[in-house]
């Protein structure tokens, strides 16, 4: 498989990139339910699961800006819609590649406002300094809401995603899910 993009589709850094964002974001959405609604405050395994929300969450924000430094220097392929649909595609499109960035800084803020000051240890292995804001209250709660928001808000994106391509694949069949899928190519012409 190739690793760019061509006008035909998608190379296999877009499509690994696509994949890690998808599931690391999945994952990050269960964890934060699980500890902001299920697991008891006070317990031990709910300070670990909000440590592991920080590192997945800067891992997202790692993997978010190169995908969007990808996208910008890499060849876009050819939309292969033709009902119209192009236009939301883009819309969302663009959507997906900033939110998974505002999420995790808005994350980030809210550790670094907090009046806790609860260090972030990423992945258990290094400290992660906060940002250089006023800890406080009110700021703290501000930052948990766009979090949330934005979190929930681009769940529902998602899901319309997820519907959208599913309809690409199975109502309209004109290939578009099919090149987010990984593939070998036949062609040893292709490998670049």
């Amino acid at each position: 498989m190739r690793l760019r993009n061509d006008r035909e589709g998608y190379g296999s850094v877009s499509i690994g990139l696509h994949w890690l964002i998808a599931i690391v974001f999945l994952a990050e959405i269960l964890l934060g339910v699980a500890m902001t609604r299920i697991l008891p405050e006070t317990a031990v395994a709910t300070f670990w699961a909000y440590q592991w929300h920080k590192s997945f969450g800067l891992l997202l924000l790692f993997l978010s800006a190169l995908r969007l430094v990808w996208v910008l220097v890499e060849t876009r392929p050819v939309d292969l819609t033709g009902h119209g649909s192009a236009l939301a595609a883009g819309v969302v499109h663009r959507y997906l590649l900033f939110a998974p960035i505002l999420i995790a800084l808005a994350g980030w803020i809210i550790v670094s406002v907090s009046p806790l000051a609860i260090p972030t240890f990423a992945f258990n292995l290094v400290v992660v300094p906060h940002l250089p804001l006023v800890p406080g209250d009110e700021a703290e709660r501000r930052a948990i809401a766009v979090h949330r928001w934005l979190a929930y808000g681009t769940a529902i994106i998602v899901a319309i995603h997820i519907a959208a391509a599913l309809m690409h694949q199975f109502l309209w069949r004109d290939g578009t899910m099919t090149r987010m899928l990984p593939r070998r190519r036949q062609s040893a012409g292709n490998d670049r």
